[in-house]
């Protein structure tokens, strides 16, 4: 390692300094707002866009919304099954 030799020690340094446990408590707040972002949270936010776009009367807007939630939970994806043989290939849809 380019004349360095490894210090396990350093860890324990950093470990004792307070700036550094500052850091990581300020990197482990920030990661915890993000995690607040989930599936549900989502959903919920496209639910409500749904019923903005149901009383604008746009159903464009609505179907988008029902679509991104069914996405969401992995509902309306279609995959294709293949599958291989010495003289012939098989083709199927899967929902």
């Amino acid at each position: 390692m380019a004349g360095f030799k490894p210090n396990r020690g350093n860890a324990a340094t950093l470990k004792a300094k307070q700036s550094t446990l500052d850091r990581v408590t300020e990197l482990q707040e920030r990661g915890a707002i993000r995690a607040e972002v989930t599936v549900e949270s989502l959903a919920a936010e496209l639910e409500e866009a749904r019923g903005i776009a149901k009383g604008e009367k746009q159903t464009g807007a609505m179907i988008q919304a029902t679509m991104g939630k069914a996405k969401l939970f992995g509902l309306g994806t279609e995959v294709m099954a293949i599958s291989l043989t010495d003289d012939s290939i098989h083709c199927r849809l899967r929902a």
